[in-house]
């Protein structure tokens, strides 16, 4: 008998040890109890289940003297090619479970498994002996009648008749009802739908073969979760941050992804067909081709107990899926569809009109450009949209929290820190926040260098908050609060326990902030947070500013990103002040100056005045003794008079040469800007 067709059912065959039930089969899972028979064999029975196990092997170099004469009949040792293909075969089960192998002489009783060929007459691929303290438990027997068996190479027949083979040597037996023989076998037995090799290498049915027109070289996901609870799952295998890239797009591949730990990417950013990626444990993605021109379906898969947290797709449109993990999910070029689920998730649609949705928690979406190269429309009750010339991007029912692009992000979740900044500045001052002081005071809470508790100290302590609240008494304290932060007079009873809570010892500033945190004002001001608070971004803050002080322009967007990110990853402002400074742009403004004529001409142009003589003299003396103008330009351009000077263009996102200022500009985002900035507060 020929080696079955595609679609067909296999030829192959384990000889089964009778014993009593498999033990808490009922309570397993269905995928797991389908592929053990029943005592559980395995070469761990002196231990519990679980238990890692180390097994020898060895391959007959004739038939043992005990073997049947149907095991006897043609036999032939394995060749030197068949000997690889099961010493790859075995580590592809050691690589999931902690079961390990050891090669060892045939002679005498050989390995606990025993590999060997036989003629079986046509009516077989191979068959095995499950694991059992008989001289013959885990033996196992490739058909030598079989062509496919010849030269097993990973993808063709023969090779995944090892892998088979040797999952029956170590205690999984078929999910279906099925022998090669034409008899029946014990349940239980996997749905109809999931008997076959996309779900496990044990099926004797294969996948649709438009689905992916290939053979497994490893454990498939069903026969991962079954055999890890036989042994234990191997933890070992890529313990560190690894990136599985899919790049595979003119042949056919099947891959299950098990991982022992670490923060791992899936990566399809190769691919120029749409893939569907799920990162969710037991869930299949459709990557690549089907090997027929077509694209492949449920080909790759996360193994039960591997956390995959991060995706990247190609340039077709992909769909991407998370899981309950801190996903970073990026789409690539097309128009991708992205779901973070739960978890704190980032999600980068890339170029098109993707669609975003981040789930649960407080989620984050990336956009590669400024924010005034886009048109942005925040709405509370209404899907958010980010768009330019790629497309238009759609965030479905508000589920991103922080919207970042190079120069700053938006931030409408209200339990975040912008948003408790947000209602100080409205408890105690009755106005939105300045872009400066919004950004310096979620800074240092957030660094750790300031308390919420000490931050509302610093607003109660203003002469603006003594200015609208003054200093009553305590009764007359505690209705300025309801009727400035909550917009109504006290109730008796809320009266009565906030100020007794005052008698009590509690500080005003305490007090302020359990009115500015409460849910009422929560509520009150919800909507103002999720139409967007602006924080902006200081290293791009940086980066315009030395445009301004050595091109006296705005920066162009490309410029922007560039010496952005390049200080985000670690460059610095001197060695980027360098290249300005040797550009032809500025070696044209400023030409060939002497020391003091270099310093004449940057309090001109970047301040707007002409220099004092102290400050000339300090910087023509500082030059003269070695000072390189790079370092004088940084310290020109990051001057507290110059950053005072370019904070309109840069604190509501940074403005863009040649650009419409409207841009950039959010529909509904509510956001206003104070006219005047007291002492005490951060400014830009």
């Amino acid at each position: 008998m020929a080696a079955p067709q595609k679609g067909l059912t296999e030829s192959m065959e384990h000889v089964p040890v009778a014993s009593a039930d498999v033990s808490g089969a009922d309570a397993l899972p269905y995928y797991i109890a389908a592929l053990l028979p029943s005592g559980t064999p395995r070469w761990n029975d002196q231990s519990s289940i679980g238990s890692p196990a180390n097994v020898t092997f060895s391959f007959m170099t004739e038939s043992p003297a005990y073997a049947w004469f149907d095991d006897s009949f043609g036999f032939a040792p394995m060749s030197g090619v068949q000997q690889a293909a099961v010493r790859a075969a075995l580590a592809a089960w050691s690589e999931v479970a902690n079961i390990t192998f050891r090669e060892v002489s045939d002679a005498g009783d050989g390995g606990e498994i025993r590999f060997g060929t036989n003629n079986q007459n046509g009516t077989s691929g191979g068959y095995t002996y499950f694991p059992n303290s008989d001289p013959s438990g885990g033996d196992v027997y490739i058909a030598n009648d079989q062509a496919s068996n010849k030269n097993p190479e990973p993808g063709n027949w023969g090779y995944h008749t090892l892998v088979h083979e040797i999952g029956h040597a170590i205690g999984l037996k078929h999910p279906g009802d099925y022998d090669a023989h034409g008899g029946g076998a014990e349940g239980p037995f996997l749905p109809a739908a999931e008997d076959n090799q996309q779900f496990t290498t044990m099926s004797y049915t294969t996948q649709p073969w438009a689905n992916y027109g290939t053979y497994g070289v490893a454990p498939a996901l069903y026969d991962v979760a079954a055999i890890q609870y036989l042994y234990g799952a191997n933890l070992k295998t890529r313990p560190g941050d690894d990136v599985y890239q899919l790049s595979n797009t003119e042949t056919a591949f099947t891959k299950v992804i098990w991982d022992g730990a670490g923060s791992d990417t899936l990566d399809a950013g190769a691919q120029t067909r749409g893939a569907t990626i799920d990162l969710q444990q037991g869930a299949f993605s459709s990557i690549g081709t089907n090997g027929a021109g077509g694209a492949a379906v449920n080909n790759v898969s996360i193994a039960y107990g591997a956390s995959i947290g991060n995706a990247n797709g190609g340039s077709g449109s992909d769909k991407i899926t998370g899981n309950a993990l801190a996903n970073r999910l990026n789409g690539g070029a097309g128009d991708d569809t992205i779901s973070g689920l739960t978890g704190m998730d980032t999600l980068d649609g890339g170029s098109g009109s993707d669609v975003l949705d981040g789930g649960e928690e407080s989620d984050s979406a990336l956009w590669t450009g400024p924010r005034h190269a886009y048109s942005i429309s925040l709405k509370a009750n209404a899907d958010d949209t980010v768009a330019d010339s790629s497309g238009t991007d759609r965030i479905i029912g508000n589920s991103i929290e922080h919207f970042v692009f190079v120069d700053g992000e938006f931030v409408t979740d209200t339990a975040s820190t912008a948003a408790q900044v947000y209602r100080l500045y409205d408890a105690t001052l009755d106005r939105a926040p300045d872009a400066g002081g919004l950004k310096n005071w979620v800074e240092s809470i957030d660094s750790g260098s300031m308390t919420l508790n000490q931050t509302v100290a610093g607003f109660t302590g203003s002469s603006e908050f003594t200015g609208r609240y003054g200093n009553p008494d305590d009764t007359g304290f505690v209705t300025l609060l309801y009727r400035n932060v909550l917009g109504r007079e006290p109730d008796a009873p809320g009266m009565q326990t906030w100020t007794s809570a005052l008698a009590g010892g509690k500080s005003r500033s305490d007090l302020v902030l359990d009115f500015s945190e409460s849910g009422e004002n929560i509520g009150l001001t919800s909507p103002g947070v999720e139409q967007g608070l602006w924080l902006r971004d200081d290293a791009a803050a940086q980066v315009a500013r030395l445009y301004h002080t050595t091109l006296n322009r705005l920066p162009d967007a490309e410029g922007l990103v560039t010496w952005t990110n390049a200080l985000h990853n670690g460059d610095t402002l001197l060695r980027i002040s360098d290249q300005f400074t040797g550009s032809p742009e500025f070696v044209e403004r400023y030409g060939a100056l002497d020391s003091a004529g270099f310093t004449t001409l940057l309090y001109n142009n970047v301040l707007g005045r002409q220099p004092d003589s102290s400050g000339l003299a300090a910087w023509t003396a500082s030059m003269d003794s070695g000072t390189r103008r790079a370092e004088v330009v940084v310290g020109f351009s990051e001057s507290a008079e110059h950053q005072s000077q370019r904070a309109a263009f840069i604190d509501d996102g940074v403005m863009l040469y040649g650009q419409n200022q409207s841009a950039g500009q959010v529909e509904t985002a509510g956001l206003a800007l104070s006219g005047s900035n007291p002492d005490w507060l951060f400014n830009a």
